[in-house]
């Protein structure tokens, strides 16, 4: 399936050269146990950002990975999470900002009971492309994590 075949859902309400989303209007993809809500893309921002809020389940997180093209930045809207930046790990809560450049390592994980939020913005835009693409292989009876690899690959994203 081609990633920009994927559409965002309607209701998106346009003010002048603003936008505006609604909590429950961006698109929803499911990969790596992640609930990924897709706020903004790279189509409604002109390839400048991405923005969407991730949920992940207790005991769920990303490892430690590193990406060639993307910075991240991530507010933690619910939970304690654990997360990895320079090397260490941190626990951070609700209202904490993390800045991650570009080809350094980080990670995150739920280490509680309850289901964490976590409001993440990349830019430049493209990181919606390859969530879609491994949502679609992970949605597959039978996952070809050499597929899931190969797709970080395409965009840049490397285990470290």
């Amino acid at each position: 399936m081609n990633p920009s075949s994927f559409e965002t859902s309607p209701p998106i309400l346009l003010l002048g050269s603003s936008l505006l989303v609604g909590a429950d209007e961006g698109r929803t993809l499911h990969a790596f146990g992640h609930t990924v809500v897709v706020l903004l893309d790279g189509e409604q921002t002109g390839e400048k950002f991405t923005a969407f809020l991730n949920i992940s389940p207790p005991g769920c997180g990303p490892g430690p990975h590193y990406h060639d093209r993307e910075d991240e930045w991530f507010y933690i809207v619910e939970g304690r999470v654990s997360f990895l930046m320079n090397g260490t790990w941190t626990d951070v809560f609700p209202g904490t900002c993390i800045y991650s450049p570009r080809g350094s390592v980080h990670a995150f994980k739920n280490n509680t009971d309850q289901p964490i939020r976590v409001f993440m913005n990349i830019a430049p835009a493209g990181f919606e492309h390859f969530f879609a693409e491994v949502a679609e292989e992970w949605g597959q009876p039978e996952r070809d994590m050499s597929r899931i690899t190969a797709i970080s690959e395409k965009y840049g994203i490397h285990s470290a």
